[in-house]
């Protein structure tokens, strides 16, 4: 009678090993030869090692009959049930839409899943990938375990059960705010959002363009939290400005906002340019009063003497308003406009003097070069009124040369209003000097010296007492 072995045995140190599984037949009509026929499943006994199989016979009559054979470092394919390696879901929060998928280390043949422990839900794939969507979660918390058989029918389950929540709340939001609308200005803009766990928002801006641009997405944490954007708007007044804010919590639910809107306003007042008067001293009873400004106005006025405002005719940038009855003496104009906005500004005050030039200190000079420079000396002016007879005027005070450039050759009447203690014509450009034409005594007053007055001028041809 003899045995047949088959002995599997595991290297548990180096050079050292261990017999871990043993299978053998008897055969008791045939002592020579032996044959073990049969699968054996030996899958539970091996792990990462090294391996060997060994073949031992052994027969009664002789003690010392063993026949070994030895394969060392041999391949042993085991044909287990399949491993499944789980990818999703994970040990987080999930929206209304879960994913369910597993990959397996050979082919299956089936593959499903047990939510809370109900009954499996047959999923889709085939080879080694198996899936299935669930897109109608209810919000709470879930636990799944997987099972899945290969193509010989062996089966296996998940050995770990997942534990995972579904949020199906988007966040939710309130105090829309803008700090400003004026046109050309930064703005704020901002929205309080609340949820379970806020994850961040998308600012989506359109500056009055027509066309909305997405920021990059800001992170946001917590429960409560505001989106705020700081944004320069659109410098033409009328612009419309619109926003929206897109906001999602860590399971990835998202809310949009309405798109919220505004024109940009125009708040700064216009720019107001007075060409006329200025303070100085005028010589006619009919008088212009004359401003520009740097924007469009819809009205100018001004306030003579501080009486009630006098509407000005014009449009645009340009506005003017004639006086054909000043008054001779010291005056003062205030003026106010407004844009097309609404907003008004004022000057300040301007303060000038209006004079009777008919009884004026006249006398007459000739130019022969092109240009030419008239000049003659006051002292101790007090607000001397000068007309040079070519549509020029000046106001002087104080000692010093009066000069004046004429651009061609030719007769100019120069008429003098105001007070002076002299006035010499040698100290300037006497030669030019041709005639008196009428009084001083009519309009300079303070004349205390004549000193010099009319020494070097030669080329007066009329001349009176009469004329002092």
């Amino acid at each position: 009678m003899g045995s047949l072995y088959a002995e599997i045995e595991n290297e548990s140190d180096p050079g050292t090993w261990t017999v871990i599984y043993t299978f053998f037949e008897n055969d008791q009509t045939d002592r020579l030869s032996f044959v073990s026929t049969g699968e054996q499943d030996v899958s539970s006994y091996f792990g990462d090692a090294n391996y060997r199989l060994r073949f031992r016979s052994y027969t009664e009559e002789s003690n010392n009959g063993h026949y070994h054979i030895w394969i060392d470092n041999c391949t042993l394919s085991i044909d287990g049930p399949p491993a499944i390696t789980v990818e999703s879901p994970e040990n987080i929060t999930y929206p209304a839409s879960v994913w369910f998928n597993v990959t397996l280390n050979k082919v299956g043949s089936w593959c499903g899943y047990s939510l809370d422990g109900a009954v499996n839900v047959t999923m889709d794939g085939s080879g080694t990938e198996w899936y299935k969507e669930n897109s109608t979660m209810s919000e709470g918390e879930y636990n799944v375990t997987f099972s899945c058989n290969d193509t010989s029918g062996k089966m296996n389950a998940s050995t770990v059960i997942e534990y995972f929540s579904v949020d199906t709340t988007y966040p939710q939001y309130s105090f829309n705010q803008t700090n400003s609308t004026e046109a050309g200005s930064d703005a704020m803009f901002s929205l309080y959002w609340t949820d379970s766990n806020l994850a961040g928002y998308i600012f989506s801006f359109d500056n009055g363009t027509g066309t909305f641009t997405n920021d990059s997405y800001v992170g946001m944490t917590g429960t409560g939290n505001w989106s705020n954007v700081s944004k320069w708007v659109n410098s033409t007044a009328g612009s419309t400005i619109r926003w929206q804010v897109y906001t999602n919590d860590s399971a990835g639910n998202m809310n949009a906002s309405l798109i919220y809107s505004f024109d940009a306003t125009d708040v700064t007042p216009p720019i107001i340019i007075i060409q006329s008067p200025l303070n100085q001293t005028y010589n006619t009873e009919s008088f212009w009063f004359n401003v520009t400004l740097n924007e469009v106005g819809s009205w100018c006025g001004y306030s003579l003497d501080r009486v009630a405002n006098v509407s000005m005719d014009g449009s645009g940038t340009i506005w003017h308003k004639e006086n054909q009855t000043m008054t001779e003496g010291a005056h003062n104009v205030t003026f106010s406009c407004n844009d097309t906005a609404g907003n008004m500004n004022q000057t300040d005050t301007i303060y000038f003097n209006v004079i009777d030039i008919s009884d004026a200190f006249k006398f007459k000079i000739i130019t022969t070069g092109t240009p030419q420079t008239f000049s003659f000396q006051t002292d101790n002016a007090v607000n001397l009124f000068v007309d040079w007879g070519d549509g020029n005027s000046d106001t002087y005070s104080g000692t010093g040369l009066r000069s004046h450039e004429y651009a061609t050759a030719g007769d100019y009447n120069i008429s003098l209003v105001g007070e002076a203690s002299r006035i010499s014509f040698y100290e300037g450009t006497e030669d030019l000097l041709k005639d008196i034409l009428t009084p001083m005594s009519n309009s300079v007053t303070g004349i205390t010296s004549a000193y010099q007055m009319f020494r070097g001028a030669t080329g007066i041809t009329t001349f009176t007492a009469e004329d002092f």
